[in-house]
């Protein structure tokens, strides 16, 4: 299913461009849904916490659940670009997809996908059937990234 993402949205984009308005919405939507997710699990791997107003973390990290998982305190290029479109209304988000949806989605999945095989191989065995998904959805392809 993840892996059917890209031609789905390649599809879209076509359709945008022949002028559907409809798919132009469906797009946006799909764009928004992907980068919030990518996001989630970007923080999720980079064991970025979000502690609130008294200090307390209650934030579920890698870390959590695979002691041994090490992350890169780097973020990944897509994220600053996909910081300014979402949760915020502005015209770069608005804009036809061709003028303005310059995110790379391949490279977003790859960075994800590969963080995600690499997490699931350090997590003790008890948890490994808690993250069999990530064996399942990415397999192959997420391992070549």
């Amino acid at each position: 299913m993840l892996a059917l993402l890209p031609s789905r949205i390649a599809q879209f984009e076509e359709e945008v461009a022949q002028g559907n308005e409809s798919a132009r919405v469906v797009a946006n939507a799909l764009y928004e849904s992907l980068l919030v997710h990518a996001r989630v699990l970007d923080d999720f791997l980079a064991n970025r916490g979000n502690p609130n107003r008294r200090g307390v973390d209650r934030s579920a990290t890698a870390r959590s659940f695979a002691p041994r998982w090490v992350s890169s305190d780097a973020r990944p290029a897509w994220r600053v670009s996909a910081n300014t479109r979402v949760a915020h209304l502005d015209w770069v988000r608005t804009a036809p997809i061709g003028e303005a949806q310059n995110l790379d989605w391949e490279e977003i999945y790859a960075s994800v996908g590969s963080q995600l095989l690499e997490f699931s191989a350090c997590l003790p065995d008890a948890r490994k059937p808690w993250f069999s998904f990530i064996q399942t959805y990415l397999g192959e392809r997420g391992r070549s990234a």
